[in-house]
């Protein structure tokens, strides 16, 4: 595997930066301020700045919070001991190690310390770089616990914690075999698999793939613990991923987080879960709560609009023609104000049209449209389409009412916090009344 180099004023700039923690790691017993600094916060800044937010972007390089990797690792952190084995696939600049390191037992001296951690702390990352700092930072660390640095344990950082070392994750193997526990914040990035999956084909987010090699490749027993997008707890594309993974491992401790930073306009939940292939497991991914009386799927169709207006052909029969442009909000549309000829599925009223695109932080999740008439209508993929098993107008205007309740972006945001709803989400949607 070849290391991923960044050009050499990068590099160059990551150097100044490099040398910046090791002067610190040396007279940083009289800078607790400066360490503190470092540990959380500032070496992701210095590295956006040389690197640049579009190419962090490109890369997925976005590192995790104090907070957030407390939060998201808790449940694992009591397991943790002298004899673990802790490894990070995509372990950046050391974030994840660094909180699980806050755990372990500290020596007078910084090379003993660094000894004692390098037999539990191990991580691969692309950018070697990046392995540097996360050596550095591992010291820093040991050193503001109270460890006592040499110069020359800086120059050994590589022989005390050998399991920090440059690599591709998803090429190896024996790394999952001999953890205890895997922890991963993977990049956030879509490419095409680099393998044949039977839950994905074509693009794919890296993310699923790190949490999927994982559990393929990690001994029964194994705890792993991630971060990692919404949009594989609740995504409908990611749904065979879900299956497939909790085929090989249970999963519990779902917490959504929220955006993961202002550099990464993601959303972002933490899971856990404990490899045991073949252990049945349950396949909601939600956090627990009561389950509703009655459901919008209980009551309606939810359907996916099926024209795809950049690919469909204009043919077939003229049709009244809907899409997210001419759908104004919480109103009744009695006559679609477009008309197109595609030969797609239509729909006939009275139904709601709901728009995909909504995400946490919207006002309304769900934004509807009662479409009434008596002729069948075409609608856009961009919308969802929402039709009453009693194929009455009084369903639509009570489930229209119930979907701007509060009650209702409360639920979407815990149960929905990709930027789209999907036809699951809405189906699983409670009912505030029953229509």
């Amino acid at each position: 595997m070849k290391a991923v180099r960044l050009g050499p004023a990068m590099e160059s700039r990551l150097s100044s930066y490099t040398m910046e923690l090791e002067e610190l790691a040396l007279t940083g017993s009289s800078r607790p301020g400066d360490i503190s600094r470092n540990l959380d916060g500032r070496a992701f800044e210095q590295v956006r700045s040389s690197l640049g937010t579009e190419r962090l972007r490109r890369h997925g390089v976005f590192f995790t919070s104090a907070a957030l990797a407390e939060a998201a690792l808790e449940p694992a952190l009591s397991t943790v001991g002298p004899k673990s084995i802790v490894y990070d696939p995509a372990c950046g600049a050391g974030d994840l190690l660094i909180c699980v390191a806050r755990l372990l037992p500290v020596k007078k001296a910084l090379a003993s310390t660094l000894g004692l951690w390098g037999q539990v702390l191990a991580g691969t990352d692309l950018f070697p770089d990046f392995i540097a700092i996360a050596r550095l930072r591992l010291a820093l660390l040991a050193i503001s616990r109270g460890s006592k640095a040499e110069a020359d344990d800086l120059r050994s950082l590589s022989r005390l914690l050998p399991m920090l070392r440059v690599g591709d994750a998803l090429t190896l193997r024996a790394p999952f075999r001999r953890a205890s526990h895997v922890v991963m914040n993977p990049p956030y990035t879509r490419g095409i698999a680099r393998y044949e999956y039977t839950w994905r084909t074509g693009s794919v987010s890296q993310a699923a793939e790190f949490v999927f090699h994982a559990a393929r490749n990690s001994t029964p027993g194994t705890v792993i613990s991630g971060v990692l997008p919404e949009v594989l707890r609740t995504g409908s594309s990611y749904r065979a991923w879900r299956e497939a993974t909790t085929s090989m491992a249970s999963v519990s401790h779902v917490q959504s987080h929220g955006l993961f930073g202002t550099a990464c306009d993601i959303d972002v939940f933490s899971a856990h879960f404990i490899c045991d292939p073949g252990r049945a497991s349950v396949s909601d991914w939600t956090a627990p709560s009561a389950m509703p009386a009655r459901t919008v799927g209980d009551a309606f169709d939810v359907s996916t609009g099926s024209v795809v207006p950049h690919r469909d052909q204009e043919d077939g029969p003229v049709q009244a023609y809907l899409d997210a442009r001419n759908t104004p909000p919480w109103a009744t549309v009695h006559r679609a104000p477009a008309r197109r000829a595609f030969s797609c599925t239509s729909f006939y009223p009275p139904f709601i049209a709901l728009r995909r695109t909504s995400r946490p932080g919207d006002k309304h999740r769900a934004v509807g449209t009662i479409v009434s008439g008596k002729r069948p209508v075409l609608v856009e993929n961009h919308l969802l389409v929402v039709s009453p098993h009693s194929g009455t107008l009084k369903a639509c205007k009570e489930l229209l009412a119930s979907l701007k309740r509060p009650e209702t972006t409360n639920w979407l945001n815990v149960h929905c916090r990709c930027r789209h709803l999907t036809v699951g989400a809405v189906a699983r949607l409670p009912l505030a009344t029953s229509p």
